[in-house]
């Protein structure tokens, strides 16, 4: 059962040294990459909730407000969101060209909206 419980650790370091590669072949030859990095964000995304619902499940105090690794240092979703932090660029990346842009764009709203 261990095997199991480090397997999503391993994955989720996987794919952010994925995310480094990638994005550094991008930042090389911008012209070139075709990269999409959807498949990646849902893949971060499905690992962080499955985390946060073994945290939720092993039942912490409601009124402790520190960080889930400072709660538990063996707390696999506090090792993940220390690691996703870490990464300035994918963090920047993520809510500024993905987040924000894509939500203004399916809104209809463009620059000129906002003056």
């Amino acid at each position: 059962m261990a095997s199991d419980e480090e397997e999503p650790d391993q994955s989720f370091q996987e794919l952010l040294v994925l995310w480094d590669g990638r994005k550094s072949a991008e930042d090389a030859e911008p012209a070139v990459s075709d990269f999409d990095p959807t498949h990646l964000f849902h893949r971060l995304c499905e690992i962080l909730e499955r985390e946060y619902n073994v945290y939720i499940a092993s039942d912490p105090d409601p009124f402790d407000e520190r960080h889930p690794s400072r709660v538990d240092q063996t707390c696999q979703l506090g090792l993940h969101l220390k690691a996703f932090f870490k990464r300035d660029n994918l963090v920047k990346d993520l809510f500024q060209l993905y987040l924000r842009e894509n939500h203004f764009v399916r809104m209809g709203l463009t620059k000129n909206s906002f003056d």
